[in-house]
């Protein structure tokens, strides 16, 4: 099991900012905060951390990385990814039917330019 994923940023309160808003849909709290860094605790226990790199470079996003959320519904699908795209994030691929109909799903990527994808399961 995954304790947390840890994304870099370059501007922890801005990304603090987008980050609140994005997770509030995900009923996520903060669970520890400091000068460098920002953990929010999801109600079945992971974590999503932002912090600034260690070794005071400047955070880039890898290639190929991507963090997936699960949302509750096709919504909630909607109103993050919309949300998102609002609170300065870039899309990725507009929400819809991906994989054979088998999920529904939309893809940002955050302010530093991480790739992420917010979906929902979809009953068949």
């Amino acid at each position: 099991m995954i304790s947390h994923v840890s994304i870099g940023t370059n501007d922890l309160n801005k990304s603090i900012a987008f980050y609140s808003d994005i997770l509030s849909y995900f009923d996520a709290e903060i669970f520890s905060q400091s000068s460098r860094s920002i953990f929010w605790r999801f109600p079945q226990g992971s974590m999503l951390s932002l912090t600034n790199p260690f070794n005071k470079s400047p955070s880039d996003p890898g290639n190929g990385n991507m963090i997936m959320l699960i949302a509750k519904d096709k919504a909630a699908v909607d109103a993050i990814y919309s949300q998102s795209i609002k609170l300065g994030g870039v899309s990725e691929g507009e929400p819809g039917y991906r994989y054979k109909g088998r999920y529904y799903g939309g893809y940002f990527r955050d302010l530093d330019k991480n790739k992420i994808a917010v979906f929902a399961s979809v009953a068949l």
